[in-house]
């Protein structure tokens, strides 16, 4: 058996057995077995595994298979007249990627806030061909610890061009500027990664945050 489509890192797996025992009497015994492909933290419940290795169906939890890998998982069935077993190849979706020293790049690296154009483009990110197309997406942080605020989403092409507010600045101290960019590639299921790259973004000139 296969999944047509890649499995997210991010949500549950879930194989649901299906076992004919026939006319056979008595109990029919189950056993989940992983038979290819590496999980972080081993095949084993509840680690791993939002069910026992012994029922009809598998859950594996989020986050637990690695990227980019095909894995095999196996059950068994096992009754009087004796076992069966059938495979289930589960392929692992692998985010976006960038082949490029620069993945990223904005131009200007500095400039003035509400009058500066910022031009921000990626640079050779792909991925599976069965995961194309990619998107985009831009956005920016005005300081290490704010949350990213997005600009643009779901972009066809890899470039967007906007002006920026100026980080906040705090009385009695240096003027701030350091404005990080941050770029969002996702494919078409979903898996994204990020790139991010600090720019400078000055106050306008006779601001209030100036004086």
């Amino acid at each position: 058996l296969n999944i047509n489509s890649p499995v997210q890192l991010n949500k549950k797996l879930l194989i649901e057995g299906d076992v004919d025992s026939g006319n056979v009497a008595g109990e029919t015994t189950y056993e989940w077995t992983r038979q290819s492909g590496e999980m972080l933290g081993g095949f084993q419940y509840p680690a791993t595994l939002s069910t026992v290795s012994t029922g009809i169906n598998l859950v594996v939890k989020a986050d637990q298979l690695l990227p980019g890998i095909e894995f095999v998982f196996r059950l068994t069935a096992t009754n009087a007249e004796g076992s069966a077993f059938a495979e289930m190849v589960v392929p692992v979706n692998q985010p976006p990627y960038s082949s490029s020293s620069n993945p990223m790049g904005v131009a200007p690296m500095s400039g003035t806030a509400l009058e500066t154009d910022y031009v921000f483009s990626c640079s050779g990110w792909t991925d599976d061909a069965d995961s194309l197309p990619l998107s985009y997406g831009f956005g920016y942080k005005l300081s290490a610890t704010s949350p990213t605020v997005m600009m643009a989403f779901n972009l066809a092409i890899p470039a967007y061009t906007a002006v920026l507010a100026a980080p906040p600045q705090i009385e009695g101290q240096p003027l701030q500027t350091d404005v990080v960019i941050v770029a969002v590639v996702s494919d078409r299921y979903g898996a994204s990664a990020e790139s991010v790259l600090p720019i400078e973004v000055s106050p306008i000139s006779g601001s209030a945050s100036e004086q």
